[in-house]
């Protein structure tokens, strides 16, 4: 939450890291290509006449003098461009204001100069959901082809400085494409910069007295809290961006760069200067402008410290009575708990209220012919006596956690309905407060996210976001003596609160469809209940709740603590609801129900049912990467495992020896090493590789001695040790541990089993790294061999391994072996199509004269439109192909081609023909 520096663990999004790639380019001189976010997949707008008026190129490209900055970073640098994305504009504005967050986003020591280290490379830092990632990009933008301007965000003083252009491009891969940032909050993209809280505020001009207001704002300001406001457009969006006769935008989004009283004659103003992302002449031209009068009547130096300048810039100042005259929504991100509404404690006699509606309005992020309205709704904020910011010790707890259809999605509690409905269903959190003095309130701020919306396949964001809120209820007696500290270990023995145990304390507002709602509140010491939910029931959605506790009467400061929202017992019903249970075990005591559930579905189902449910539990977690989540289920069932024979024996059980795993064997339990070997990937991942390589050993040990050294399962766990190694660029220790792995797969599945052959494509792949390319043409050859024999030609792995040694071949430039291993795939999916008598040169030469034979054919084009990925991997390999020997235009055709072939029949023959004319490279 700091603005500080300090060590993250920013992790490579989708596994790029980029040390490893830098490395690899420097090594090899070649230029950075992004095939995980093409031009295809970056450039997601429907409008198909701009698609065609698009070139995507590298700054070197259209300049000979491309920088990544041409000066110290500056709020007047990003100019939006044809994005409807005022509201990222905004937000990368602003964090040039703060050196230290800017520094945190935005590596700077990276570079255009050739001689110097440019690879076409580029990396920016993004928070999301809990966790840091490292995102890059290659520097292929997308231009004008007439004009060969910009079609994405510049800085239009400095043409040739490219930093505004390429985080922009991260932050579209982030969110999966340029599409998906049409339309937004600033707000969202200041939480995604920071880690920060949010807080709205409705403006009202009816306010008379805004003093205390505007010193929170300086307040701010000073601990780099960042802002943005907007003006509110009609309902029904009839005058959306419309220019005023101020010259103020409805309907987008102003950074707030700066509030500084000004001594003017007698009178001392309040001013607030704000910035217009479009960066031009389009400004505010009302009292203080730019160019107003009233400038000539300050000294130099006054007018240096307002950095007052008249200029096109789109940056101006006015004053703070104008400013809630004129704008409505006022937005500000918290990076620290301590400027979140702590200096607003309330009282009665003297409060203020900031429109406390909770009614929805439009904002919108519009400009060209993208017009897109987004709605959403405005808490109550109660203003009042605005004390200096004091710091003080914080605990910040983060619970990663879903709502799933018909069984953790209840929806809203109706007032009438008298708490029969299904609003207990939804997912719980219990916290407790502590303070030295009972008497003294504790502040708390609850934060409720909803994750991956922007993902959503929409053709209106007002769409993306789930009407939400959160709500927290102060238990009214509670024996249990848990507290937040312990709450990581805690495995609750009551499954649910309902109305009757609780009593209603406050909540985020009506339900809205913002990404996030928050709450601020004051509370006694005692036991508090806190419950996400969506307005309508039975939705799925994942989401992150955050909440800070006050600990300012605590000597040590607490770190950041991840947890899962489904405590174990939860997810191992969940996962396990269809499960027979054991009717003859019945429960003793309320305590002891987890424990009677854990012993039945753990000890007594099927063997083959127990193991599933440990690769489920892991695997449903790792499929979405919640890290932290899996390594703290882990650690309870291991402790769950480890104690629960005493456990039930307390309790009145006798399980039989036979039925029930005595303390060492559940030590060193074959599954325990399945989840081992689960968390230990969920590490790899992570490229925490010393946790994941102590895992690993542990998991081979107890599979070496409960399965004996040449059991299967042994030899997957050297795999993955094999395979960690190598992504530690560690070779020479991989291959002996993926040797041991084929020795162990040829002895007990035979030599001709189609695990050997994929343990050949490994061990084939550490000694490409190594450059033993004899061995590695040996390894691939047998792979191919093996799963030809026993999968047939036409199954995909052997197009696949094809297509690893093309990419063997093609890294020692022996184009014509790898060429030939591309065209052998895409024939054989040709004659898999015609037949072996049509040869795939015949069939391109008759379709380029006759359309009539390819459609009686059906057309190669079809088996691609049917679905053959390996088809198109192998077009985009041909084209690298083509790229590297200089054929440009071959290569970009079957780009093209690979990335429209199932809508577009035409691009196949393109190919077909490129294909053909390419049968005799030189």
């Amino acid at each position: 939450m700091s603005s500080s520096n300090k060590q993250i663990n920013f992790i490579p999004y989708l596994d790029q890291n980029y040390e490893d790639i830098q490395r690899e380019c420097l090594e090899k001189k070649i230029l950075f290509i992004d095939t995980k976010f093409t031009p295809e997949q970056a450039f997601i707008i429907n409008n198909d006449i701009e698609k065609k008026n698009i070139i995507w190129q590298r700054p070197y490209d259209v300049t000979n003098t491309p920088k990544f900055f041409i000066n110290t970073p500056h709020r007047r640098d990003p100019g939006q461009g044809e994005l409807s994305d005022c509201w990222f504009i905004v937000a990368i504005a602003n964090i040039t204001l703060h050196q230290q967050i800017f520094e945190r986003v935005v590596p700077l020591n990276q570079t255009f100069d050739k001689q110097n280290g440019y690879t076409g490379l580029f990396h920016f830092h993004f928070w999301q959901y809990g966790l840091w990632y490292d995102v890059v990009i290659d520097d292929y933008l997308p231009f004008y082809k007439k004009t060969i301007q910009p079609w994405c965000s510049w800085n239009r003083q400095e043409p040739n400085e490219f930093w505004v252009a390429l985080i922009e491009k991260a932050y579209a891969k982030l969110n999966g494409g340029y599409r998906n940032l049409i339309g937004g909050a600033p707000i969202e993209a200041f939480t995604d910069l920071t880690a920060g809280i949010e807080q709205r505020f409705k403006l009202n001009e009816t306010i008379k007295e805004h003093k205390q207001f505007f010193n929170f704002l300086i307040d701010s300001l000073k601990h780099s809290c960042l802002m943005a406001c907007s003006i509110n457009p009609k309902i029904d969006g009839s005058n959306l961006e419309e220019i005023k006769s101020n010259g103020l935008v409805v309907g987008h989004s102003y950074s707030i760069t700066a509030a500084r009283y000004l001594q003017f004659k007698k009178n001392l103003l309040s001013m607030i200067r704000l910035r217009n992302p479009w960066a031009n002449d389009i400004e505010w031209i009302g009292a203080w402008h730019d160019r107003d009068i009233r400038w000539n009547d300050l000294d130099l130096d006054e007018k240096r410290r307002m950095s007052w300048q008249d200029s096109e810039d789109g940056e101006f100042w006015m004053t703070f009575q104008d400013f809630f005259t004129e704008f409505d929504i006022l937005e500000i991100c918290h990076l620290s708990p301590d400027t979140f509404n702590e200096e607003l404690h309330l009282n009665i006699s003297s409060q203020q209220i900031l429109s406390p509606v909770n009614n929805e309005i439009i904002t919108s992020s519009v400009i060209k012919n993208h017009q897109t309205s987004i709605r959403m709704s405005i808490p109550t904020c109660l203003v009042t006596n605005y004390l200096p910011i004091q710091h003080k010790i914080w605990s910040c707890l983060l619970f990663e956690g879903q709502w799933i259809k018909n069984i953790s999605s209840g929806g809203r509690c109706i007032t009438t309905c008298e708490h029969g409905c299904n609003f207990w269903k939804n997912p719980q959190y219990k916290i407790e407060t502590n303070t030295t003095d009972k008497t003294i309130k504790c502040a708390i701020i609850i934060s409720l996210m909803q994750k991956y919306n922007r993902f959503k396949s929409i053709d209106n964001p007002i769409d993306r976001y789930d009407y939400i809120q959160a709500r927290i209820y102060k238990i009214k007696t509670d024996n249990s003596t848990h507290s937040l500290r312990s709450y990581s270990h805690h495995i609750d023995t009551k499954k649910i609160y309902e109305n009757d145990d609780l009593e209603y304390v406050g909540y985020t507002g009506s339900y809205i469809n913002r990404r996030e709602v928050t709450l601020y509140l004051r509370v006694p010491p005692g036991k508090y209940l806190i419950i996400p939910s969506t307005y309508e029931p039975n939705h799925d959605g994942h989401f992150l709740l955050r909440i800070f506790l006050e600990e300012n009467y605590s000597k040590t400061q607490l770190p950041i603590q991840f947890h899962s929202s489904l405590n174990l017992n939860e997810q191992l019903t969940r996962l396990t609801i269809s499960t027979p249970v054991n009717s003859s075990v019945k429960s003793i005591s309320i305590k002891n129900n987890f424990l009677n559930y854990l012993y039945q579905t753990m000890f007594k189902i099927k063997r083959k049912e127990h193991h599933h449910i440990i690769l489920t539990l892991g695997q449903m977690q790792t499929d979405v990467k919640r890290y932290k989540a899996v390594q703290m289920l882990m650690d309870q069932i291991f402790k769950v495992l480890n104690s629960s024979r005493i456990a039930l024996t307390s309790a009145g059980f006798v399980p039989s020896v036979s039925s029930f795993p005595t303390e060492e064997s559940v030590r060193e339990h074959p599954d325990v090493a399945t989840m081992l070997n689960i968390l230990a990937l969920v590490y790899r991942d992570q490229s925490k590789f010393k946790e994941a390589s102590a895992l690993l050993n542990d998991a081979l040990a107890i599979r070496e001695k409960t399965l004996g050294p040449d059991h299967p399962a042994v030899a997957a766990t050297l795999n993955n040790l094999a395979v960690l190694y190598g992504k530690r660029n560690k070779f020479k220790e991989a291959e002996p541990l993926c040797k041991r792995a084929l020795e162990i797969r040829e002895k007990c599945l035979g030599t001709s089993h189609p695990d050997v052959a994929k343990q050949l494509n490994n061990l084939a792949l550490l000694c490409q790294n190594q450059g033993k390319y004899d061995e590695v043409e040996t390894y691939y050859k047998r792979a191919i061999d093996i799963y030809t024999k026993s999968l047939g030609i036409d199954d995909p792995n052997v197009a696949k391994t094809k297509n690893n040694l093309a990419s063997a071949y093609l890294k020692q430039q022996k184009y014509k072996e790898a060429e030939q291993l591309y065209k052998d795939v895409l024939t054989r999916a040709h004659e898999k199509e015609f037949g072996q008598d049509s040869s795939i040169t015949t069939t391109t030469t008759t379709t380029s004269t006759s359309g009539g034979t390819y459609d009686a054919q059906g057309g190669w084009y079809k088996t691609i439109r049917a679905d053959t990925p390996t088809v198109t991997t192998t077009l985009k390999n041909l084209s690298l192909l083509y790229r590297r020997q200089g054929r440009y235009e071959a290569a970009d055709t079957l780009e093209n081609c690979a990335s429209r072939a199932r809508k577009d029949p035409q691009a196949i023959i393109q190919a077909l023909n490129i294909i053909k004319q390419n049968n005799n490279p030189s």
